[in-house]
């Protein structure tokens, strides 16, 4: 579910440009280099498209003069010596005067500015002196994800200080949003309310309201949600994002009259809002409105061709896939697919189209050779939902034994479903496993420990909980023994995965372990294998701490080298920088003859465990 339904556009333009050099200017048309050399320009053009007769003027000293009259073709770079300075203007014209593109260099300020400040991080919460200095900093910190720094105690500090607070309550309520935690959620945006109604009952800003009806919406309150949207639809900026809530709900109702109602209150103050014009032709095409449907699902069509409702809509109300409804060949574009289909399966869900959702997802499933665990875990909803809760228990046994690679759960509805999943299986594994991975991704790191040591509970051969664990233990809770019995446990139930020993290797080395630990012989015996399988093994497993006894690190450094070099197709040959150097040195040559040398640097590692 999209939290506000805020449209953004741009537009990237990409084409080849040779011969003239890096562009000093450029745009859908053409891209231009200009360079003095020896009192004069040298003046690069590349177009996109064919110009005949184009008028090429140079500016200088208030004069302009036609320099050259040419064709220019993509393709067939244009490249010229004209009279001319460094501050000339250099002007690109077709031959009926009007501007293709011009560039003048830029005056070059001679007066000496002072460096900016360097960037400093915030202080403590304790130590800011007011609640909008704590707000705004907050707002820096989830804006840019900073990697070590997190926005609740900030707005925490600012609640202690006023309870009441708006802008934090509402702030600390979305972020609670975002992770699932609904009811801590509701309990922010009711405070926020609160003080925004004190003196008006229709405040100015109405994100509280609307984020006070997503929150209720996800929790199956609609009539209450129902209410917040229409308090929202007060404010103009959230009008279009709240009538839209508004439609949801009124289909679930099955009052599809009043959701195109809504919907085009919803299209009024953003016409590009594509969920809305995609659930008006899903409705139309429900209240057998054919003609109108396929209407607005090809105008939606036209106006974004890789929305996936629109072409979806068509494809049911023709009956034939579209052009790009083709399987994908590659995994990865499998892999965007899925996310695709998922992505409009939810947005069917929240309008409560359960049989477009099933039909949607069963489609899915039977074209791909490996289903996506979640896919089939909406699917076993969809059926719960529909009251099949034979076929829903059934759909949710093969999602727990579909192949778990590459499933990363993120989405809010997916922490639902999964939950839906585990409350009529408690055993099931990989659905612990999932909702883990979920939770951990939305910073609630106990939960998800919670969720991965369940997982294990049920099922110990299970190496990813396991993993997952082993990195939990040791960066949240700070448990270096247990998550190095963690990792160990993980490799015993999948002894060919090499990530799992070179990651149990590295929590090892800051506390100076000896590598064979809980792996016991099985684990380093298999090392010299799992080594060539990945270049970071393969390079860890030449390194210092584990050369033999009275080898030199060149050898050792070659060894890894080497190593790395037979994953890669690369031969590598030794420079010498003198008998001191403490950077050792080589040059790859990749078998290719446009391939130029590559330099890979090695620094020396210290074998000594770290002190202190």
């Amino acid at each position: 579910m999209a939290l506000s339904l805020r449209t953004r556009t741009w537009s990237q333009f990409w084409y080849p440009i040779q011969q003239i050099g890096p562009a000093k200017n450029a745009n859908r048309f053409a891209a231009i280099n200009v360079e003095p050399i020896n009192g004069k320009l040298r003046v690069g053009v590349c177009v996109t498209e064919p110009f005949e007769n184009a008028k090429l003027l140079v500016t200088a000293g208030g004069k302009t003069v036609p320099e050259d009259i040419c064709n220019l073709a993509p393709g067939r770079p244009y490249v010229r010596e004209v009279r001319g300075s460094s501050d000339s203007s250099v002007q690109l014209l077709t031959r009926e005067g009007q501007e293709i593109i011009q560039y003048t260099a830029p005056k070059v300020q001679n007066t000496i500015t002072s460096p900016p400040e360097p960037a400093t991080g915030p202080p403590p919460p304790k130590d800011i002196a007011s609640n909008d200095e704590l707000y705004v900093t907050g707002l820096h910190l989830e804006q840019y994800r900073h990697a070590t720094r997190y926005p609740e105690p900030y707005w925490e500090e600012a609640l202690k200080r006023d309870p009441l607070d708006s802008r934090c309550n509402t702030a600390l309520g979305l972020l609670k949003l975002k992770r699932g935690q609904f009811s801590e959620a509701e309990t922010h945006f009711r405070c926020a309310i609160a003080r925004l109604t004190t003196r008006n009952p229709n405040p100015a800003e109405g994100d509280a309201y609307y984020y006070l009806g997503v929150a209720l919406q996800y929790q199956e309150r609609l009539e209450e949600a129902y209410a917040a949207f229409y308090k929202a639809t007060w404010n103009y900026a959230w009008q279009s994002a709240a009538y839209y809530h508004l439609a949801q709900i009124d289909c679930r109702y099955l009052r599809f009259d009043r959701s195109v109602q809504h919907l085009k209150l919803s299209l009024r103050t953003n016409s590009d809002n594509l969920n809305a014009r995609n659930l008006r032709a899903t409705i139309l095409r429900r209240l057998g409105a054919s003609a109108q449907s396929a209407a607005c699902a090809t105008e939606t069509h036209a106006l974004d061709p890789l929305d996936v409702w629109s072409r979806y809509e068509l494809e049911v109300l023709s009956g034939e896939p579209t052009s790009r409804s083709e399987v994908p060949e590659s995994d990865g574009a499998k892999r965007a697919q899925t996310q695709l289909t998922l992505d409009l399966a939810f947005d069917y869900a929240a309008a409560g189209f359960w049989g477009e959702t099933k039909d949607l997802l069963s489609g899915y499933v039977s074209k791909s050779e490996q289903a996506y665990p979640i896919a089939l875990y909406l699917l076993g909803y969809c059926e719960s939902r529909l009251g099949n809760h034979p076929e829903a228990i059934a759909t949710w046994d093969n999602a727990a034994n579909a192949l778990p690679d590459y499933c990363f759960p993120a989405r809010v509805e997916e922490m639902i479903v999964l939950q839906a999943a585990l409350a009529d299986n408690p055993s099931d594994a990989r659905a612990h496993c999932y909702l883990g991975n979920l939770f951990y991704d939305k910073k609630c790191y106990e939960e998800a420990i919670r969720k991965w040591e369940a997982s294990v509970q049920i099922d110990s051969s299970f190496a990813i909980p396991w993993r997952n664990l082993g990195i939990a233990y040791f960066n949240v809770r700070k448990d270096a023994d247990a998550a190095l019995a963690a990792y160990d446990s993980a490799f015993k139930a999948n002894p060919s995965d090499a990530r799992l020993l070179y990651e149990a290797d590295q929590l090892r080395k800051p506390y100076g372990s000896l590598r064979i630990s809980a792996l016991g012989n099985v684990g380093e015996s298999l090392r010299p294998r799992l080594a060539t399988g990945r270049s970071d093994s393969g390079v860890h497993n030449s390194s210092e701490p584990d050369r033999p006894r009275g080898a030199s690190f060149g050898d050792t450094a070659g060894a890894a080298l080497q190593s790395l070099g037979r994953r890669r197709g690369l031969s590598f040959g030794p420079i010498c920088l003198g008998p001191h150097s403490a950077w050792p040195l080589a040059v790859g040559e990749w078998p290719s003859a446009r391939c130029s040398s590559a330099l890979f640097c090695g620094a020396r590692v210290s074998a000594e465990p770290r002190r202190g």
